[in-house]
């Protein structure tokens, strides 16, 4: 997961850490949290310029090349560009003569192409390394000005964090989430708690959330909430959400869609926003159909199961979920309605839905981990609030269907346990502040301490587990060396038969010339087909 460091002052006031990027990665990381890179785009972002198209002229001696006027203010340069999505009066940004292209290290020299000389060149995402996007040239706003250097208009100048998060940790894949482990394990920074409030309905909503699951599968969908967006604008996303978007490799696309990629980073909230003028009746929770099809807003064509989760209206599929909407109900420039989901998933519905269609998505990546079931219902509250005061309009009153039934985990425990498990003593007192941090309510029993696990913290579950957190923030560096005892006339294997075999046999192998591969855990069975026919035709 990749976040600013500029984004992460809107969750915590850091002290000299906010001058310390590198000592913020090493702490993430021996909190288990690690970092695998920490760089600043403006580095290498220092020479590009925003420009302006004045002109696209065909190429006379090539078709698939078009020679451009850019004017950077002060100047006007021409540009031979190949790129299909180049037009009149659009913000580009511009590498002049002698500047470095980040993804190639290419120095840019002026040349003749196909007869015509081009003074510069007009760049994608992929050729400056803030995006995965090299299909087209980079697309500003209108609202950029020419001239300005491009890092310091789009707040590149900034230190991104690029996280592994493991499969337990889903309260680390928001901004949010990683903030509250920074203000744990140091002192003197405090947490930024934001308050959000409801924002009451102005009409009854005319769309409706239903849940029809069988009663083996009615934990797919617990609880699922909603409300109708009227009279709105999907306009330009404001400059403060564009820059965070782009600080972190996300393409603002329109103000609907880039509030849901938001609050997807920020909170760890996915969100899901329908056209609602696209939908025909309620939307209803449920399993696919046989050979039911969905067209997706990644432009792919998805052939459904039985088993795949989906939501659908009463033309059939319009989203598969937790994972990716479709394009029949997505939101454009032209959504003036609109209907908002927000709902807790199954992990395993989920993964089975992106594994068995082969989608990745930031949503999946979320729910797959768990989340917060009260993200439900704030990340209404806040949605609504930001939707209003961007897109204007009036919203209609919530809508839902099932409830959050769980109970927060109470573990009793015992202070004892980290002299057992872990070979260090702490103060009780330290102990419930480190807890206290990380969001656990601690009521002191004497002889035990009650602990209620927070609701986002899905990997807490019994004593050891506390033993886990606690270490990590006090410090595995406190944990005193001891040798250890053996007893040389009391020795045993530490293989047994089995393990030694294997081992036998590997190295066998290798001797005799075999070079072992250790592949990924799971491969489709077309990709494990298309390998075994190629072995075998060696």
């Amino acid at each position: 997961m990749k976040l600013s460091l500029n984004w992460l002052l809107d969750h915590i006031e850091l002290n000299q850490l906010r001058r310390n990027p590198t000592k913020i990665s090493e702490l993430l990381t021996i909190l288990g949290l690690e970092v695998e890179s920490l760089y600043n785009p403006a580095i290498a972002l220092k020479e590009f310029l925003i420009g302006q198209v004045l002109e696209v002229k065909n190429h006379p001696n090539a078709d698939r090349l078009k020679i451009c006027k850019v004017d950077l203010g002060n100047k006007k340069y021409d540009v031979v560009c190949g790129a299909s999505n180049v037009i009149e009066n659009q913000k580009v940004v511009f590498a002049p003569i002698g500047s470095t292209i980040p993804s190639t290290g290419m120095v840019l020299k002026k040349k003749e192409i196909r007869g015509v000389m081009g003074e510069g060149m007009l760049c994608s995402e992929k050729e400056l390394g803030v995006g995965d996007d090299y299909s087209g040239i980079i697309e500003l706003p209108k609202e950029a000005p020419i001239g300005k250097l491009y890092y310091e208009w789009a707040n590149l100048s900034d230190y991104i964090f690029d996280i592994a998060i493991t499969p337990n940790r889903g309260d680390c894949t928001s901004v949010k989430g990683i903030a509250r482990e920074i203000y744990a394990s140091t002192v003197g920074n405090k947490l930024i708690e934001k308050s959000y409030h409801k924002i009451e309905g102005q009409f009854k909503s005319p769309v409706n959330w239903h849940i029809d699951l069988e009663k083996n599968k009615n934990h797919f969908v617990p609880y699922v909430k909603g409300r109708y967006f009227r009279g709105i604008k999907n306009v330009t996303s404001p400059e403060w959400l564009q820059r965070k978007l782009i600080s972190i490799g996300l393409k603002p696309i329109s103000a609907l869609v880039d509030l849901t990629n938001y609050l997807t980073f920020d909170l760890g909230r996915p969100l899901h926003v329908f056209d609602a003028k696209k939908i025909r009746g309620d939307l209803t929770m449920r399993m696919a159909r046989n050979k039911e099809k969905l067209l997706a807003l990644d432009g792919n064509e998805y052939q459904l199961s039985d088993k795949n989760l989906i939501i659908a209206d009463n033309n059939g599929p319009q989203s598969i979920a937790g994972v990716i909407g479709g394009m029949g109900s997505g939101c454009d420039s032209n959504t003036s309605e609109m209907f908002l989901e927000s709902a807790v998933f199954d992990k395993s519905a989920v993964a089975f839905n992106g594994r068995s269609l082969n989608i990745i998505s930031d949503a999946r990546y979320r729910f797959e981990r768990g989340l917060d079931p009260n993200s439900v219902d704030f990340g209404v509250d806040i949605m609504s609030r930001l939707v209003l005061d961007i897109c204007g309009g009036e919203v209609s009153e919530e809508v839902w269907d099932g409830a959050l039934n769980e109970k927060n985990i109470s573990i009793n425990f015992r202070t004892s346990q980290l002299k057992r498990i872990g070979g260090i003593e702490i103060e009780k007192k330290s102990i419930v502040d480190i807890l206290n941090k990380l969001g656990f309510l601690v009521l002191d029993k004497k002889k035990y301490l009650k602990v209620e696990v927070p609701p986002w913290r899905h990997d807490i579950n019994e004593e050891v587990d506390l033993v886990e957190e606690i270490m990590r923030v006090h410090g595995y560096s406190h944990i005193p060396r001891n040798t250890i005892e053996t007893n040389v006339n009391n020795y045993s294997p530490s293989l047994n038969l089995h393990e030694y075999r294997a081992r036998v046999v590997r190295d066998t192998l290798a001797r005799r010339g075999l070079i072992e591969t250790i592949s990924f855990s799971f491969l489709s069975k077309k990709d494990i087909l298309r390998i075994s026919n190629q072995m075998n035709s060696l």
